[in-house]
């Protein structure tokens, strides 16, 4: 447009000169004399066609943007439409969800009789009954095979009515994922489908992914990272440690862990250290890390400092001793970094090792966690 506007002037501008140049200093416009056709005819001849040149031109540039602008429109158009489209059978999958959701039903005997539980209570007391029947082994691995044994168990029991939930929400994440939108549209309507999910379907669908029975899913579970609201504490590996904590304290404890998410993304990103306290002090955490591929966690304990025993974040951390507490943050580091994605971000070349020490002189404990990637590759999780 810029182009066209200055080609429109300098044709201007050549008529107006040559329209001066014929009426002052050639003579040839004069009312009086009769017009020299032959000579007038030469001049139009030479203003037309330097000027019409211009003129030309910007009627082929002002063509080609109109038919750019109808490819845009007619772009946009069928992007609206394929939007239309896409969204019309979006929600159809959320209302074949939300039927599939509320002809669940569970039949359960408790100490007052029998209940019928339906729609998203199903999960719940199965989640509870899943939760309750579990038997803790001595180790945080052991665990989490002990889970998986315990969900193939729960799954061949209730495949008649999960296997059509599961498939209902994979099919959903996955029409997502194969639209041609781009990754913050895709996640936009990824955040619909995670609205609608409780706490207790995240738990299930955790472990589902977990067997060969949901190993499809886990891409998809990585990519729109489904589970981001199922606190780490609620999963059945950690409930030797959520068996110490009151529900309060557990509260308290799990935003200490997403505080120590935040951390150490921050320092992996940065390169510089970050730290928190918590309890007035009594308990800090430090995370520091000179390149994206390893990371140090300084965990230091006061017994020195009191607080007030009032609900706050941290909360609940004191109920672990030096070990456990060292034991504890080396789980949930394994559990972020590894068995939450599956080992799809990281493979299985992260290295854990840990040392701590304990000066009761002074009431001050450290624990000293070190991660690193074998590899040299950044250190990637949700």
């Amino acid at each position: 447009m810029v182009f066209s506007s200055f080609c429109i002037i300098m044709g201007l501008g050549i008529i107006v000169w040559f329209l001066v140049r014929l009426l002052i200093y050639e003579g040839h416009w004069n009312t009086i004399r009769n017009i020299n056709l032959p000579i007038a005819g030469q001049i139009g001849d030479f203003v037309g066609g330097l000027a019409g040149t211009f003129f030309t031109l910007v009627g082929v540039l002002l063509l080609f943007e109109t038919l750019a602008l109808q490819r845009r429109e007619l772009k946009e158009s069928r992007r609206v439409f394929e939007k239309q489209m896409f969204e019309t059978t979006f929600f159809n999958l959320i209302n074949l969800y939300q039927e599939v959701v509320r002809s669940l039903h569970f039949d359960y005997i408790e100490s007052y009789g029998e209940k019928i539980y339906n729609g998203k209570d199903f999960f719940e007391i199965q989640r509870r009954k899943f939760y309750d029947e579990f038997q803790c082994q001595s180790m945080f691995g052991k665990n989490r095979k002990a889970a998986k044994i315990k969900y193939i168990e729960f799954y061949t029991s209730t495949k008649e009515q999960t296997s059509h939930y599961f498939r209902t929400l994979y099919r959903i994440f996955r029409f997502i994922h194969t639209s041609r939108f781009t990754a913050s549209e895709k996640m936009h309507y990824a955040k619909i489908v995670r609205a609608q999910l409780s706490e207790s379907e995240l738990f299930f669908i955790h472990y589902n992914a977990y067997s060969e029975y949901g190993s499809k899913f886990r891409e998809l579970i990585n990519e729109f990272n489904i589970l981001k609201h199922l606190p780490h504490l609620e999963k059945v590996e950690y409930k030797d440690y959520a068996g110490k904590l009151e529900q309060m304290e557990r509260n308290s404890v799990g935003l200490v862990l997403e505080d120590l998410n935040i951390l150490i993304k921050k320092s992996l990103l940065t390169g510089k250290f970050a730290h928190k306290t918590y309890l007035t002090g009594a308990i800090d955490f430090k995370v520091t890390s000179e390149n994206n591929f390893s990371f140090t966690i300084t965990i230091t304990k006061r017994d020195d400092l009191s607080f007030t025993p009032t609900y706050q974040q941290g909360f609940g951390l004191t109920n672990f001793d030096l070990q456990k507490t060292e034991t504890f943050i080396i789980d949930y580091l394994n559990d972020l970094i590894s068995y939450s994605n599956y080992y799809e971000f990281n493979g299985r070349h992260v290295v854990i090792s840990s040392s701590s020490n304990s000066n009761p002189t002074n009431g001050k404990h450290k624990i000293n966690i070190s991660v690193s990637n074998r590899l040299s590759n950044p250190i990637k999780f949700n």
